[in-house]
């Protein structure tokens, strides 16, 4: 009985708490594959719980190999027992030392190019449930340097699902960063804020609005929900909400036909320097003939959603930089931050 079994994942934790260096590895390991496995909920909730209050007794060396073991199980057989793994996942990478952290979030980006919709949508998951604890990080590792980039760099993974070619992790995406990140009670309206003012304006270049996929018109829908509820509610209690402006922006038009990894490098240096950078895509060439426009800008959105501060300029402001009253109008759509070419 189902009873018996969490009973018993009781007292298998109690037994390795007590000697960690012993049996505790082999008790954590035998806990994942019960997260793998077992036929019932209670008992894979109860196993994953039992891991997670373990995994702080084990070597570092120890929880690299469970977080692994775990990432692993995301691609098994059966979206009914994997499902349940990202809960634990996304707060048991939280255990490993900064290095390891930045492993396997490379780990993560590498699979989410190769993977099925159906694993993406797992990954994307933990990487939710991760942002939800990160707060954690500082506490078990406190002299950690690059702690809020990192976020943002999870962040950025997210973001890159909103512009997938799948539908469903689109779906999936959107609903981890609206619905789990913004509807959750475990983070504050200031963890929030943290994350909202990096992230809002990307949202808007990024969702789609489509009507014609409903079910993503839906599920867009939910999550806005949750959104609109944070800044209601940080409003009532702050008397407003900023996003921070950068003093400089940079205008960098082109064809980019097509934007390729110098592109990109070069927007990031830009960025990296201070800058908000918006590309501009030309609509056609005088000297070559190039892809469609709308191809040119598809394949920009995707390269750069994970990259904050870089955008797509608004199509609607068309801006010929050899015409001086073009200048003239572009300048003042920046009216408080200098403005570059």
């Amino acid at each position: 009985p189902w009873v018996l079994k969490r009973s018993q994942i009781h007292m298998l934790l109690d037994y390795a708490a007590k000697d960690p260096k012993g049996s505790g590895f082999y008790t954590a390991m035998h806990f994942c594959n019960i997260l793998k496995v077992s036929a019932m909920e209670k008992v894979r909730n109860a196993a994953g719980e039992a891991l997670v209050c373990l995994l702080p007794q084990l070597s570092l060396e120890q929880r690299n190999d469970v977080s692994v073991e775990l990432l692993r199980a995301l691609e098994i057989e059966g979206y009914q027992y994997a499902e349940y793994i990202p809960d634990y996942l996304g707060r048991a990478m939280l255990y490993l030392q900064p290095k390891e952290l930045e492993e396997i979030l490379d780990d993560f980006i590498e699979r989410i190019r190769v993977s099925s919709s159906q694993v993406n949508s797992l990954l994307l998951k933990t990487l939710g449930v991760a942002i939800i604890n990160y707060d954690s990080y500082k506490e078990n590792y406190p002299k950690d340097q690059h702690f809020e980039a990192r976020k943002a760099r999870i962040m950025g993974v997210l973001l890159n699902g909103l512009v997938n070619y799948d539908t469903h992790v689109k779906q999936v995406a959107f609903g981890v960063i609206g619905s789990d990140i913004f509807g959750s009670k475990a983070l504050g309206l200031r963890e929030k804020h943290w994350i909202f003012s990096r992230v809002a304006k990307k949202l808007l270049t990024l969702i789609s609005d489509s009507t014609q996929e409903e079910l993503l018109f839906l599920t867009n829908s939910a999550s806005l929900n949750h959104l609109y509820r944070f800044i209601s509610d940080h409003i009532f209690e702050t008397g407003g909400i900023s996003v921070p402006r950068p003093k400089r922006a940079a205008f960098f038009p082109g064809a980019f036909d097509p934007f390729s990894f110098g592109h990109k490098k070069i927007a990031s240096a830009i960025r990296d320097m201070g800058f908000e950078v918006f590309l501009s895509v030309d609509e056609f060439s005088w000297s070559k003939s190039t892809l469609p426009n709308l191809i040119r800008k598809n394949i920009i959105n995707m390269s750069i959603a994970n990259e904050l501060d870089i955008y797509l300029y608004p199509e609607h402001f068309q801006t010929n930089i050899a015409n001086p009253g073009d200048l003239s109008h572009i300048r003042t759509l920046f009216p408080e931050t200098e403005l570059y070419l």
